[in-house]
């Protein structure tokens, strides 16, 4: 029980759950170890937190990153240009951030100014990373066949891409010429 105890206590908001199924198992004559059970069944169940920002996550991060260290108003300010939201809705994405160590706060309370850890070339790398993985199977070239093949990219877009291409092909090609 030590186990459970420690982790109630290292997880407040958990600590009522912990009590009251406790009490349950206590009742019914189920064993402790029977208990621990149920709750390391129920806790492998949980979905593991990504580290990836969520969309509402990328928009705060957007604002951050567009504006610098900011305050809460006016991160609010600025997602209310596309929707409505609550500002307890924000303040509660900004400490799940917080944790996710995506964001970073400087002062407390209404003065307390919020500005991004991560950057926003980190962020597009894991999400396209993720992307490739769960999408294309882990092959970066589907992604860009998709994208060329969809026809999504303009004239400008394919003729930067290939300049990008060739840039990247000529390295690999004098590091071919020097092996030998």
């Amino acid at each position: 029980m030590g186990g459970i105890a420690c982790f109630c206590e290292k997880n407040k908001n958990l600590d009522t759950f912990c009590s009251i199924s406790l009490e349950l198992a206590k009742r019914q004559g189920n064993s402790l170890l029977g208990f621990a059970e149920l709750v390391d069944r129920i806790f492998i169940m949980a979905r593991p937190a990504s580290v990836h920002p969520t969309d509402g996550e990328l928009e705060i991060l957007h604002v951050l990153w567009n504006n610098g260290p900011t305050g809460l108003s006016v991160i609010c300010e600025a997602l209310r240009n596309d929707r409505d939201v609550a500002t307890t809705t924000v303040a509660t994405m900004l400490k799940v951030m917080l944790d996710k160590r995506l964001v970073k706060r400087e002062g407390a309370g209404r003065s307390a100014r919020w500005s991004a850890v991560v950057t926003h070339e980190n962020a597009a790398g894991g999400l396209v990373g993720k992307l490739v993985d769960h999408v294309f199977d882990g092959a970066a070239d589907r992604l860009a066949a998709h994208l060329v093949e969809g026809g999504q990219l303009s004239n400008k877009q394919l003729a930067e891409l290939r300049k990008l291409i060739d840039q990247q092909s000529r390295p690999m090609r004098a590091k071919k010429g020097a092996k030998r």
